[in-house]
């Protein structure tokens, strides 16, 4: 491809962008908050355009942030759910333990929080569980019967439980 510049062209425009760097992005600032709609348009239509680009970009950053990473997805769990002070304060009432085993600890590798227990049909929480027993609840699909079952079958062959 030829080029249509000089190079004594292009360094006297990179001079300049960077000599009128502050104003540049206060008029790129100004136009943002005039403008709100177009910016999320124009954002929604360039990651529809390049969504593997996008995946790859925020993989990387995960990698990069595993710290950001856990903080922000407990934020946002926390949030949807409950508020920080409401999370606290159900870990006071359960004295610390798991609602359904009493565990003290979550037994989750590197994890250091319960997790929120809720009814994916009403959104309300039932509680903090530990991993074990949240990962059981949504195994059986919150279905009771199920759990009944499962406890008349344990209760019966009680015997050769390796607990036991």
């Amino acid at each position: 491809m030829p080029r249509y510049r000089s190079e004594q062209t292009r360094e006297s425009d990179k001079k300049y962008r960077e000599a009128h760097r502050k104003e540049a992005t206060s008029r790129a600032k100004a136009w943002v908050a005039a403008n709100p709609e177009k910016r999320q348009e124009t954002e929604r239509r360039y990651r529809a355009a390049n969504k593997e680009k996008m995946r790859l970009k925020k993989k990387e950053w995960r990698k990069n942030n595993p710290d950001k990473q856990h903080a922000a997805a407990r934020r946002w769990r926390v949030n949807k759910h409950l508020g920080v002070d409401e999370f606290n304060a159900l870990l006071v009432k359960q004295n610390g333990l798991c609602a359904i085993c009493g565990s003290p600890s979550p037994r989750r590798n590197g994890s250091t929080h319960f997790t929120i227990d809720h009814c994916h049909m009403t959104g309300i929480v039932r509680g903090l569980l530990c991993f074990p027993c949240n990962t059981m609840l949504g195994l059986v699909l919150d279905a009771v019967e199920i759990l009944r079952k499962s406890i008349t079958c344990l209760e019966k062959n009680h015997d050769c439980s390796p607990l036991c």
